[in-house]
């Protein structure tokens, strides 16, 4: 065991790591400080490499930014605490989501419909193109206890030469926004 920190604000989250992340802190090749979302990979470093963390950190799902799913303008954002199972549902109801017809003003110019008709469009194959793969990868992911407990962020953050998923977000063309504060 260690001591456990389940800081509140995404502020309070980077101060810890900023504090605690150095291998200075670290016993059996663990570093100073790790995040643990589902446990999934911890778990199986610390009882079969017997890596120890003196310090654990579960960030609470009040940090909305790490634990929330949603579409942009254009993007799938998905949050690093986000287990791999509300992904595939968001992925399976954005993948078979029709656009709002009522989105569509018809009192418009003709051109300005056809072009709002087009932008629908575009983005309906582009949001397909993208969550249809999601979702029919995570469909076959490991089982339903472990997508209801692991984390899109942790399944990164091993870089598991078994993972399914780095190399589908990779072909996605996905971006990762990572956070930091300053020293």
């Amino acid at each position: 065991g260690g001591a456990w920190f389940g800081p509140n604000t995404l502020a309070m989250l980077l101060d810890l790591f900023r504090e605690f992340g150095t291998k200075d802190n670290a016993e059996g090749g663990g570093s100073g400080i790790k995040m643990v979302v589902g446990n999934t990979e911890v778990g199986i470093e610390q009882k079969f490499k017997h890596a120890r963390y003196p310090l654990l950190v579960r960030p609470s799902e009040r940090i909305r930014t790490l634990f929330d799913v949603f579409v942009t303008e254009g993007h799938l954002v998905v949050g690093a605490c986000a287990t791999l199972a509300r992904l595939q549902d968001v992925c399976a109801d954005l993948a078979a989501s029709q656009p709002d017809d009522d989105a569509i003003n018809t009192n418009q110019d003709s051109a300005d419909v056809a072009n709002r008709l087009a932008d629908i469009q575009i983005s309906r194959r582009r949001r397909r193109r993208t969550c249809e793969p999601i979702r029919d990868m995570l469909r076959w992911f490991a089982s339903t206890q472990i997508r209801n407990a692991a984390c899109l962020g942790g399944n990164l953050a091993t870089a598991s030469p078994i993972s399914d998923m780095n190399p589908l977000i990779c072909a996605l063309g996905a971006t990762i926004v990572l956070a930091s504060r300053p020293a």
